[in-house]
């Protein structure tokens, strides 16, 4: 799968990042029959304080972390993370991809946009030292 730019990441999220992919692959040929041939990510390495919580380190900052807001599929057709409380096989496919990264315990931080509104456009995924289910 293709990203809109390459993802920099510390090695333990680009291990959990190939389980990502085969989640997404999985899940798209489910929902849509289709592959998905692109993933839109909106940042992954950028040394920053958590919007929430100052003073406290994000996990961006060490490369740990990585924001998705959209899926391209091989139809070109675009499933952005904001449909995720969406009716039909877009919603479905989102809620379907989170529910399995948190089940099989691909990323130990999984915010979508049921977390709150900071997230509603996109997934934050991370291997923090704590768990947050946010589906």
């Amino acid at each position: 799968i293709r990203y809109n730019r390459a993802p920099k990441l510390s090695c333990g999220m680009a291990l959990a990042l190939a389980r990502f992919e085969t989640i997404v692959r999985e899940e798209a040929r489910r929902a849509f029959r289709r592959p998905v041939a692109r993933i839109v990510h909106a940042g992954t390495y950028a040394c920053r304080e958590m919007a929430a919580y100052p003073g406290w380190v994000s996990e961006h900052a060490w490369a740990n972390a990585i924001d998705i807001a959209s899926f391209v599929l091989s139809s070109a057709r675009e499933i952005p993370v904001a449909r995720y409380r969406a009716a039909g096989p877009a919603g479905d496919f989102l809620r379907a991809v989170a529910r399995r990264l948190v089940g099989e315990g691909v990323f130990s931080v999984v915010l979508t946009p049921a977390f709150d509104r900071r997230h509603q456009n996109h997934f934050h995924l991370d291997l923090a030292r704590y768990q947050v289910d946010g589906t």
